[in-house]
């Protein structure tokens, strides 16, 4: 789930990672086949890197990077059902899905200081239109009205 949430994978995707696709050493993980069959390449964020060190050291031997404890690949069903189980333990009752925390570390990266450009977010999601990316802007009325006071 963390790895959803701080690197904004799809579920398919998280499932579908394979062990040399998680490269700790270049801080980076190569999502090959994402939506449309394409590949993109999605830095490590400094918070997700303790949770795959470890993860990594007691994963047990499969052909998946996350995996059941048997080593067979996680199906995106027990997946959902796990992301709303930690979301009720959290006392957050929305519909949570595992969608959701790709939006949210989407709407993170476009928003959040050091906020990145539309175009950076763009690449990081795999998205070809810019526009599919602009629903992760938000605009803050008091933050617009401090910068054009400074101008």
């Amino acid at each position: 789930m963390a790895t959803m949430l701080l690197a904004a994978l799809r579920c398919a995707e998280a499932i579908d990672l394979k062990p040399g696709e998680v490269r700790l050493k270049d801080y980076e993980i190569k999502v090959v086949n994402g939506k449309g069959g394409k590949s993109r390449v999605v830095p490590i964020a400094a918070t997700l890197e303790p949770y795959l060190y470890e993860w990594r050291r007691i994963r047990p031997n499969s052909p998946f990077f996350f995996s059941t404890l048997d080593g067979r690949r996680l199906h995106e069903s027990y997946v959902r059902r796990m992301v709303k189980r930690y979301a009720l333990k959290a006392g957050i009752e929305d519909d949570v899905h595992p969608h959701l925390l790709r939006h949210t570390c989407a709407s993170a990266w476009a928003n959040e200081p050091p906020a990145l450009a539309l175009k950076e977010v763009q690449e990081l999601l795999g998205h070809s239109r810019l526009s599919t990316t602009e629903i992760y802007l938000h605009t803050n009325p008091d933050e617009m009205k401090r910068k054009l006071r400074l101008r």
